[in-house]
């Protein structure tokens, strides 16, 4: 009998997780959410047993000292874990476990099972983060401070994550994390019909075939560094001895340059060519304000060239 998976949804308080996890407990069978343990109070609505474990550190403690957690971390001053026997019961059955947790505890579950699949809820902006957190109106403003402070320290994990998911309108947030292994499920069935690629090309254009990591990110450069991240962590998954080719578009532009240079410096994606994309007639009429003619687009590439060789030594394509 097949066994189940673990789901790992992590993202800021705040950002809509629980409100994504019921919806996908409701629409979709065979799967469970697992009931994590915490030391902070109720809030309004919430049961005992259901929604949390309400415990006391004491009680926490006591759990650790027997190795009854998968993972347990400490967030804004309160205890959450995750209880290891109903978790492994479930997955003994054949049903997939949701653990809806924060981002530490979520990375520890993740390194200890690597056939987990992570799954990141973005806000769609840190105002509207915000906004979500001030509207639960049960936390005064020095906790809300702190959690959006952690929030921002959380999002730079998210290239840690297999895949990512902008938390907007519910029903498209719930479709994309049933659809969250996307690019790792698209490469196996390559695999599997006995296709090997020698290269395969990440980026954020589709009507040049390249490969989306979760669907279409739309002008969200903010959640780009994901993007990447989730991308070619994939590849080198499924295809380890592939060239991961990390596609850049307007190769004219610096400013955008100077942007990806952070995103790949930063985030230390795994990839092997930068592929850069370049139509010179076409960016004179698309892009006036940038270039002004087809030979300064040109001319401009290759200065991008030699400047993003000149601090990622590695190869580029155009």
């Amino acid at each position: 009998m097949r066994k189940g998976k673990i789901y790992v949804v992590s993202g800021p308080s705040g950002v809509g997780k629980g409100t994504i996890v019921r919806k996908l407990i409701e629409d979709y069978d065979n799967i469970a959410l697992s009931v994590s343990a915490t030391t902070r109070s109720p809030r309004t609505g919430e049961v005992d047993k259901v929604h949390y474990f309400f415990i006391t550190k004491d009680e926490f403690t006591e759990i650790i000292n027997k190795d009854g957690f998968i993972e347990y971390a400490e967030y804004c001053g309160n205890y959450y874990g995750t209880p290891k026997a109903a978790v492994y019961e479930k997955l003994e059955q054949g049903i997939d476990v949701i653990l809806e947790i924060e981002v530490q505890g979520g990375i520890q579950v993740m390194e200890k099972f690597p056939e987990a699949c992570g799954i990141f809820i973005l806000p769609p902006s840190m105002a509207v983060l915000e906004k979500r957190l001030r509207g639960r109106q049960s936390e005064n403003e020095e906790t809300i401070q702190k959690r959006l402070k952690t929030a921002k320290e959380e999002l730079s994990k998210v290239s840690m994550y297999d895949c990512f998911v902008v938390n907007g309108p519910i029903e498209k947030a719930v479709e994309d994390v049933a659809d969250s292994e996307h690019t790792t499920m698209v490469l196996q069935l390559l695999k599997k019909n006995g296709i090997e690629p020698r290269w395969v090309q990440v980026g954020n254009e589709t009507s040049n075939g390249l490969l989306w990591p979760m669907g279409k990110i739309g002008e969200q450069p903010e959640h780009y560094a994901g993007f990447i991240s989730v991308g070619c962590k994939a590849v080198k998954r499924v295809f380890p001895r592939a060239l991961t080719i990390v596609h850049l578009d307007n190769g004219f532009d610096r400013d955008l340059y100077e942007y990806n240079l952070g995103v790949l410096l930063k985030n230390k994606v795994d990839y092997d060519v930068v592929g850069m994309s370049l139509y010179p007639l076409a960016a004179v009429e698309w892009h006036p304000t940038k270039v002004s003619s087809a030979e300064d687009a040109v001319n401009k590439c290759i200065a991008n060239i030699k400047y993003m060789y000149e601090w990622l030594r590695k190869p580029t394509i155009i």
